[in-house]
């Protein structure tokens, strides 16, 4: 309700030049976020490399926040509030949800995206989309998912004798990291070379 109710303000806001409204990205469960469940930030935070830096904006709301904090991967690392001014990122306006900056400046990135997109997500509907194709489709679905139940992906591959389903016992954001990632790579080549075999003969 959170993520309408701002999509909406956001898109009414945008009709009158007014800056976007910002939501985190991945956020805890309770946080207007668009990934919001108990794996999102860490999962999330790994993904990116060590000696990333919070914004000094963000590093001080997780100070008041331990336990949010504490969820972050150790690769994020916080900014000291040294009354200093905070630097212009390439990445607009700083966000309370958190600018990053790769290590030795190699990337920008802020974790919050503008409410508007909350109010065409629902209209973006892939599970259903695959009765509608034929051409051969990999799923590579996460047992643990919160974010994306794999009940509900399986579901809408059932029957389809064009989509081949690979299941990994993991969560979310597991699969871009570590054994998991190296092993839905594996499977996502093994896919392709099918393909481009048939294609050939």
């Amino acid at each position: 309700m959170a993520l309408t109710a701002a999509g909406i303000l956001d898109t009414v806001g945008s009709w009158f030049g007014a800056k976007p409204i910002l939501l985190p990205m991945a956020g805890t469960s309770w946080m207007p976020a668009f990934v919001a469940s108990p794996d999102a930030l860490a999962g999330a935070s790994a993904l990116l490399p060590a000696g990333t830096r919070l914004s000094r904006r963000t590093s001080a709301v997780l100070k008041r926040l331990p336990s949010v904090r504490a969820q972050l991967s150790k690769n994020i690392e916080p900014t000291e509030i040294d009354g200093g001014e905070e630097p212009e990122t390439g990445v607009g306006r700083d966000s309370v949800w958190g600018v990053l900056r790769g290590p030795n400046g190699e990337f920008e990135a802020a974790n919050a995206l503008a409410a508007r997109l909350a109010l065409r997500l629902p209209l973006d509907r892939p599970g259903r989309a695959l009765a509608r194709f034929s051409i051969p489709t990999l799923l590579c679905v996460c047992d643990n998912d919160a974010a994306a139940p794999a009940k509900t992906t399986k579901r809408h591959a059932q029957g389809l004798a064009h989509v081949q389903v690979q299941s990994y016992v993991c969560d979310h954001f597991d699969i871009y990291v570590g054994d998991h990632f190296e092993r839905a790579v594996r499977d996502q080549l093994y896919f392709l070379e099918r393909q481009f075999d048939r294609t050939a003969q």
